[in-house]
């Protein structure tokens, strides 16, 4: 099945040194088998090609040459079992199909009211040049989510058309709103251009009891993911965010009928997170542990690193469990203090 063999290319891309996509049926990499140069730690003359229906991997300096099966299973004997599993369920499937389905969610163009439109441009309407343009592009935020994000020349100001008692500093924000399901702004979270800032993300809430949850006027599929920030779930197709851990369980009401997938930060030493995903599991959620080689902490990192979003999605899909597998994975996966002491007392 050659989009799985694909797939599992993009899985285990993070620990291939110098790994990029040359073209359609073409990736290349430093050889992990022989490590490649010494000297050049740049030269790459490893590849992954497409030939003739089938993905073999070469390497032009060991002169090594074997189908992508033998290559992941000399690479990591875990990694290949899920790999053989998956191409049997594939195989015995009744509905045939030639890849996963990607179903991007509608989305609701934001209305706005006199007082809001004459502080808040979108992104969109911006120059290339102007700051807020650039700090989306160097996040590489999708550009058919800029018309969504906003820009405040003064955040103050625009925070009072939300909240009209709230008291702000005088700055400008990028901008992260939050609307209902007619696409009015119910509440927005300005996030600091001032990398020393002491408020890097400030967020401003018309009702105390509106939602809380970044994403919900989406016209969402039956699988959606679930994020920590809302940058995160720019990225991905069918995803919504929380606004922190505190409110990661408390799913809305909208989102009941949901398949949902909890994506946390990947942070296996961070005892908020490890706990929070200890409340999802027993609560019967479906969390995503991701493999060890996964060392970015969150969507935009791996965005960031080169990963590609049809390998991130199908990544999340294979590494998110339930129940005793899921428990069993994060005691494997986390490494918090409490983990540390426990093995030290054995």
């Amino acid at each position: 099945m050659t989009w799985i063999d694909e797939k599992y290319i993009n899985i285990i891309s993070c620990r291939l040194k110098n790994f990029k996509r040359k073209k359609a049926g073409l990736y290349n990499c430093s050889c992990p088998l022989c490590g490649d140069s010494s000297k050049k730690k740049t030269k790459a003359r490893g590849f992954f090609i497409l030939k003739k229906g089938e993905w073999y991997y070469f390497c032009h300096n060991c002169g090594a040459s074997k189908s992508f099966s033998f290559f992941l299973k000399d690479m990591d004997a875990n990694v290949h079992k899920e790999y053989s599993y998956e191409q049997w369920k594939e195989k015995n499937a009744h509905v045939g199909r030639t890849g996963p389905v990607i179903i991007p969610p509608k989305t609701v163009l934001p209305k706005r009211t006199v007082s809001q439109e004459s502080v808040l441009p979108r992104l969109s309407d911006l120059p290339t040049s102007h700051e807020a343009v650039q700090f989306a592009t160097k996040r590489m935020i999708p550009e058919d989510k800029w018309n969504e994000l906003l820009y405040a020349e003064n955040f103050s100001q625009f925070g009072k058309t939300i909240d009209p008692d709230i008291k702000l500093k005088k700055e400008p924000r990028f901008v992260i709103p939050f609307y209902d399901s007619e696409g009015n702004i119910i509440s927005a979270q300005g996030r600091s251009f001032d990398k020393d800032s002491e408020c890097r993300y400030i967020t401003v809430r018309g009702e105390e009891d509106c939602d809380k949850w970044y994403g919900l006027w989406r016209n969402l599929g039956p699988v959606v993911f679930v994020v920590e920030g809302p940058i995160d779930s720019l990225f991905l197709p069918n995803c919504v965010a929380s606004t922190g851990l505190s409110t990661i369980d408390k799913v809305p009401s909208s989102l009941k009928d949901k398949e949902l997938i909890f994506v946390l930060d990947n942070e296996p030493r961070n005892s908020n997170v490890v706990n929070a995903m200890e409340k999802l599991i027993d609560q019967g959620r479906r969390v995503a542990i991701l493999p060890s080689c996964i060392k970015h902490k969150d969507i935009n990192e791996m965005v960031l690193s080169g990963m590609k979003i049809g390998g991130i999605i199908d990544m999340l899909q294979t590494y998110s469990f339930t129940g005793m597998e899921a428990k069993l994975r994060l005691t494997q996966w986390k490494k918090t203090k409490d983990q540390k002491m426990k093995v030290q007392t054995k």
